[in-house]
């Protein structure tokens, strides 16, 4: 399991999978972008969610439980241009899933592959509404038991779902749109992605660079429940050493949590080209404690 210490570059350890977010292009030192929400009317792409979670439950008589989830979802995504803004279509086209290397069956996962979702948003990139989930609550009430109804009641009904894609679109894409930036620039904020939680935040620009006569910005961002971990780092030198020192610092601090997140925009369109994230958080549990170790990858091609 992964040591006390354990550090960002040595993920790729207990993640074979994991991938250094980079493209072949030509970097654009000095250059200043923008990130503006502009999605090409009848773009059609794959997203691809690969995702790696070891968590360990330390109990208080020294015993110790460990279990590997490793999932893998893919999505077919196209865009819809107006006047008023855009329409992102979803579709879910698999999903699989494996604990401790046996295949897993998710209840959820017979209703949710092949439904269709919706995401409407402005002009600016603000999230305005969600469509496709108006019946989501009773089809999973099917194939779920009767005790787990009223958690999906309170989290999917009366705008419930919304509320959830809202808090996830406005942290993992709306923060980083309309800004204009340069290599090394970087900014701190503060922004609730759950109830009564706030994530202290600091992003960095780490490249800018040209493709296909496209320009893309890789930025780097780091996230923890702690604002003086985050008062600690240093801005405008985020490499992946002083991003290691942020992840592996020792902490005794319960609930805990530290996240790096890498992600590749199309500055020209406001879409995300690759997105990789990496967590760390420690929770109460049952007759003790859980260390949860966290790697998620989306990758896109057009289609």
């Amino acid at each position: 399991m992964p040591p006390g210490k354990f550090s960002f570059s040595q993920m790729k350890t207990f993640f074979p999978s994991l991938i250094v977010i980079g493209l072949t292009t030509t970097g654009v030192s000095g250059q200043q972008v923008t990130i503006r929400f502009n999605p090409p009317d009848g773009l059609s792409r794959i997203r691809t969610v690969e995702r790696s979670i070891i968590s360990t439950t330390r109990k208080e008589d020294g015993t110790t439980v460990q279990e590997t989830d490793i999932g893998k979802s893919v999505f077919s995504i196209k865009v819809a241009s107006s006047p008023s803004g855009y329409r992102l279509t979803e579709v879910t086209k698999s999903i699989s899933r494996t604990i401790n290397g046996q295949p897993f069956e998710n209840p959820a996962s017979s209703v949710t592959v092949g439904r269709t979702n919706a995401l409407v948003i402005s002009r600016e990139g603000e999230l305005l509404r969600t469509e496709g989930n108006e019946d989501l609550v009773e089809a999973l009430r099917a194939v779920f038991p009767p005790e787990k109804h009223a958690v999906l009641a309170q989290k999917l009904s009366s705008g419930g779902d919304f509320v959830m894609a809202k808090r996830n679109w406005d942290f993992f894409t709306k923060r980083f749109l309309e800004r204009t930036l340069k290599e090394k620039d970087f900014w701190k904020e503060a922004q609730s992605n759950v109830p009564e939680t706030t994530n202290y935040m600091l992003t960095g620009v780490h490249r800018i660079s040209r493709s296909a006569n496209r320009t893309y910005i890789k930025l780097v961002a780091i996230s923890s429940l702690a604002p003086q971990e985050i008062e600690e780092v240093d801005g405008a030198n985020l490499t992946v050493a002083e991003v290691d020192k942020f992840f592996k610092k020792s902490t005794r601090t319960i609930p805990y949590y530290r996240m790096v997140h890498w992600i590749v925009f199309d500055a020209d369109t406001g879409l995300p080209i690759l997105d990789e994230r990496f967590m760390h958080h420690i929770q109460s549990a049952p007759g003790g404690r859980m260390l949860v170790w966290e790697r998620r990858v989306e990758t896109y091609k057009d289609n």
